[in-house]
């Protein structure tokens, strides 16, 4: 059998609902008149931006659109209920209104029905869906076995009570996140101020390497680091040539373009500090050749996050693994769009690749890249990374705007 058929009006038994045995079963149409709408429904395509009178129609929106035509205008009906027949929507209307052309039904409940209670009843209905066919047939063989009439009005009322602290909780959990949003900032600011870890500088003070230690320590990593990658390239001569490293200049300790960045901390450009920076392969069906490989684009990227759900491949050439592919501890930044977004990459090492809208930035071991992260979240929330940036309508973060960026170097703290 059919779904369409297994689903059809004469095969569906609509479900008994369990009510107090005191509760009456009649008919849906003993308790609902279906109000005619014949010659007055206006088609979608005659809708107002703005008008007189609102269009109701079956859609999810409460208002379709206005009218000003006041012949269309049903009136003085009191509380009814619009049931889409294609939608299966229910609406709770108690506003003269014109009703859509497509699938309006206006129902309105007898004088002994509560009208929320009814439409309270009729959102708790499970009907087949028959995607656009109509659904008003199954409606009817619904039952909505009604109470009392002054217990339909208490259920209402206990309804509403109980909607209102949802509603009442869902604010509140909304202005938490608020606040949250502010907690996190203030934690922020005063990492970076140094202001968490005064106490335990102040108790290591004779453990902690001078600035001028640090750097040596850091300059040392690079070099090798760079040494590595330009004996690969001379054995394989095939890859791009490394970038030669810039030599450090004197680290500046103020004029920082955030404010009250911790004293106590060095600053470098961005370029001084990592081991690599690099953005990723270009993008050409046309010209890139060589085995597909999974990369990381925008849409992957979130903020502290990958969403590896919807990788895509290109060709990669086997030379161009070490430049195009990621290691654990690597920092991806988005370099358009929204650039800064950023995350640390925790997979495994050269199986993963990125495109040219992500700068991909490896430090050495003295620096942290969690550390950095959080650099970079702070730098975003205080407008700071913002000097950085190119471009009007779409922002950007150039190799050479981030390379130039002064970053927060501090003790393996």
């Amino acid at each position: 059998m059919s779904s369409e058929s297994k689903d059809s009006v004469e095969n569906w038994v609509p479900p008994t609902p369990e009510v107090p045995d005191y509760w009456e079963t009649p008919d849906f149409t003993d308790l609902i008149e279906n109000i005619s709408t014949n010659g007055i429904k206006i088609p979608q395509k005659s809708y107002l931006q703005a008008g007189t009178y609102p269009v109701i129609d079956q859609g999810q929106d409460l208002i379709g659109g206005y009218t000003d035509d006041d012949t269309k205008i049903l009136n003085d009906l009191g509380q009814v209920i619009i049931f889409g027949d294609h939608t299966r929507c229910f609406k709770l209307i108690n506003f003269d209104f014109a009703p859509g052309a497509d699938g309006v039904k206006v129902l309105k409940p007898n004088d002994n029905i509560d009208p929320k209670y009814i439409y309270y009843s009729l959102k708790t209905l499970q009907l087949p869906n028959r995607v656009y066919s109509r659904h008003y047939s199954f409606l009817k063989k619904s039952k909505l076995p009604p109470p009392p009439t002054n217990e339909q009005k208490r259920i209402v009322a206990k309804i509403e009570e109980l909607f209102s602290e949802l509603d009442k909780g869902i604010e509140n959990r909304r202005t938490a996140r608020e606040q949250l949003k502010v907690y996190r900032q203030a934690v922020l600011k005063h990492a970076f101020e140094g202001k968490l870890t005064a106490e335990w500088r102040e108790e290591n003070k004779d453990k902690l390497e001078t600035a001028d230690e640090l750097l040596k320590r850091i300059k040392q990593e690079r070099e090798a680091y760079y040494r590595q990658q330009l004996e690969e390239w001379e054995t394989k001569k095939q890859s791009k040539k490394p970038i030669k490293l810039k030599d450090f200049n004197s680290p500046k300790t103020s004029k920082f373009p955030i404010n009250s960045i911790s004293s106590a901390w060095i600053l470098l450009p961005l370029e001084q500090l990592a081991a690599e920076a690099v953005l990723g392969k270009m993008l050409d069906k046309q010209k890139n050749t060589g085995v597909a490989q999974p990369y990381l684009g925008n849409i992957n990227l979130r903020w502290g996050c990958f969403e590896l759900d919807n990788l895509k491949t290109m060709k990669i050439e086997k030379e161009e693994t070490a430049r195009y592919s990621l290691k654990k501890g690597d920092l991806v930044i988005f370099e358009g769009g929204e650039p800064g977004r950023c995350a640390i990459w925790n997979g495994e090492d050269n199986t993963m690749f990125i495109q040219k809208a992500l700068h991909r930035v490896r430090f050495t071991q003295s620096y942290n890249p969690v550390f950095a992260y959080y650099f970079m979240v702070y730098a975003i929330k205080t407008g700071s990374l913002e000097r950085s940036f190119t471009g009007t309508t779409i922002k950007h973060l150039t190799g050479k705007g981030l390379s130039l960026y002064p970053v927060s170097t501090s003790w393996t703290e």
